[in-house]
C-alpha cells in the first residue's frame, strides 16, 4: 500500500516528516476544509475570482508540487477559496 508522503515524494513534492509519522492524509485534509469552507458561501470568493487566482498561483515560482504556498505555508486551493484572501507576496492576484 502507497502512503500519502510517498505519492507526493513521487510527484517531486516535498514529504512533511510530521505528516508522514502520524499518517496524516493531506487529500483527505483538504476535501474536508474544502466542503466546511463551501458550507459558508458568505466565505468564498466568486467562481470567476477562484479561477483567476488559482492561475496566478499555477504560475508563481512559489508553489510547490503538493500545492502548497512556500510564502505562507497555506494550501492555494484553500486560500484562493476564501473571499476575503490576499496573496502573500505583494497581493499578486490584484487585477491588471
Amino acid at each position: 500500500m502507497t502512503t500519502e508522503a510517498e505519492k507526493h515524494a513521487a510527484n517531486g513534492a516535498p514529504v512533511c516528516r510530521i505528516c508522514e509519522q502520524y499518517g496524516f492524509s493531506v487529500d483527505g485534509y483538504l476535501e474536508d476544509a474544502l466542503r466546511k469552507l463551501e458550507a459558508r458561501p458568505e466565505l468564498l470568493a466568486d467562481e470567476s475570482e477562484y479561477t483567476y487566482r488559482l492561475s496566478v498561483c499555477e504560475k508563481c515560482e512559489h508553489i510547490m508540487a503538493d500545492g502548497c504556498c512556500r510564502m505562507c505555508g497555506c494550501y492555494v486551493v484553500l486560500r484562493a477559496r476564501t473571499r476575503d484572501a490576499a496573496c502573500p507576496m505583494r497581493n499578486r492576484w490584484r487585477h491588471s
